[in-house]
């Protein structure tokens, strides 16, 4: 390969690692704001936090009681 081959590749390069930045910092930097869109429309139910599993026990004693008595 010549030196302006060369060139073009590196700046062929260049070029796919700099759009290939440009989209994820778009994704990255807009993700924050479908989170909040997608959280607007819960309902009340998807709200209130389920702490019980399938037969109605709960998971974990600390989640019943933050202080137990000693």
């Amino acid at each position: 390969m010549n030196i302006n081959t060369t060139a073009k590749v590196k700046k062929g390069i260049w070029a796919v690692f700099k759009y290939f930045t440009l989209i994820l910092g778009s994704f990255i930097s807009v993700l924050p704001l479908v989170s909040c869109v997608i959280t607007a429309f819960k309902t009340e139910e998807e709200y209130i936090p389920d702490y019980k599993d399938h037969n109605g026990k709960y998971l974990s004693p600390c989640l019943c009681e933050p202080f137990p008595p000693e």
